[in-house]
């Protein structure tokens, strides 16, 4: 009996250490699931562990069950409320998937405590919501800031900036540009995005607004400032927080910076007529794509970026070089040395648009100013 008894104790604690390690497949599973929603450069190459985790999680032969619960999330992920719909309710018809089911669950009340939502920018009361903080309720929509056109085409100027932040940088943008639209009524569509970057808890370190049309809006220097204080205006004027940046009568002096939703930017400005001698250059002169990068002042405290200082150490030997150094150190090395300015006390207004290089000689001389904002 005692024998009986001895191997019903072991049986039952070796279902529970079953059970245990089942559960911790499970979680792992959530995991890689995250991974694959967070960033779809690493889903893809978490995509073959999931597919060998759910073989283990649901003791099916080929992993049915757990994959269309993933399949659901890509479905999630993607704004597809049918492919949604679709794969919750396969997956309830297979064996041995409720759990994966309650899993899926915990995912999404995982998504809605870190705040992490799609974005329905057209819709201006979400705008409105995102500034005051306020969690609103989950929704799938058509617009992921977090994939789009605009970031593939960018992706070139990543890779071959000498800026040793722009390779891994995480960059959200906006929805695709659409050519039947104006440019204002493009970049009032950007607003929610914008807003969205202001406010999130992710470690975003920019946004992406693209501007299509090359010979519309940037066949010149003159033409791309132009359509850069279109752009900008309507953004400033749409800015939930009321502070309209761009009306500022000091947008020209010291201390003016764009803002959005109470946080600060930095902007950069890209265009094929810059050339290759220009660290705004988008690689191709034939490109029909010009970009609006802006980069939230969280991001340079999140990387830990030194102050900004007018001087700085040229040689590579210099054991006090900073990043800031090594930075203007690559671009010049690269010809594509961009101004600085001679003290810390300037507008950035003056930086978001330069004048175009003729040569990897030539000076950007930061007393050359290209008044975009005056444009009209």
């Amino acid at each position: 009996r005692r024998l009986l008894e001895t191997a019903g104790n072991r049986s039952e604690k070796s279902e529970r250490i079953q059970i245990a390690i089942i559960n911790a497949y499970d979680f792992l599973a959530v995991g890689l699931q995250a991974g694959v929603f967070d960033s779809f450069n690493l889903g893809t190459t978490l995509w073959p562990a999931g597919y060998l985790m759910a073989q283990y999680l649901y003791k099916d032969k080929y992993g049915i069950g757990n994959l269309l619960i993933l399949g659901c999330g890509i479905g999630l992920e993607a704004e597809r409320t049918k492919s949604v719909i679709y794969g919750v309710g396969i997956a309830l018809c297979c064996c041995n998937t409720w759990r994966g089911f309650f899993m899926f669950i915990l995912y999404i009340i995982w998504r809605e405590g870190r705040s992490y939502f799609f974005i329905d920018d057209d819709n201006l009361n979400c705008v409105k919501t995102i500034h005051e903080k306020k969690k609103f309720k989950w929704r799938a929509t058509d617009y992921n800031p977090r994939i789009g056109e605009a970031l593939q085409r960018f992706e070139k100027i990543k890779r071959n900036s000498a800026c040793v932040f722009a390779r891994s940088a995480k960059i959200w943008c906006s929805r695709d540009f659409d050519t039947n639209l104006t440019l204002e009524e493009n970049a009032a569509r950007a607003t929610a995005g914008l807003a969205a970057v202001a406010t999130t808890d992710e470690p975003v370190d920019a946004y992406l607004f693209e501007i299509r049309d090359k010979n519309k809006y940037h066949s010149s220097i003159e033409n791309f400032a132009h359509s850069i204080r279109r752009v900008l205006f309507t953004l400033s004027d749409a800015d939930p927080s009321g502070s309209n940046i761009c009306r500022k009568k000091y947008i020209d002096q010291p201390g003016w910076c764009f803002e959005f939703c109470g946080e600060t930017f930095f902007i950069t400005t890209f265009a094929p007529i810059y050339g290759p001698y220009s660290a705004r250059y988008t690689y191709s002169e034939n490109d029909d794509s010009a970009f609006i990068l802006f980069q939230p002042e969280s991001s340079f405290l999140r990387h830990n970026l030194p102050p900004d200082t007018p001087h700085t150490r040229w040689s590579p030997a210099d054991p006090n070089s900073t990043v800031r150094d090594i930075i203007r150190r690559s671009f010049r090395s690269k010809g594509q040395a961009y101004a600085i300015p001679p003290s810390t006390s300037y507008s950035s207004a003056a930086h978001i648009v330069r004048p175009r290089r003729n040569s990897s000689t030539e000076k950007d001389d930061p007393s050359s100013i290209m008044r975009w904002w005056d444009l009209s």
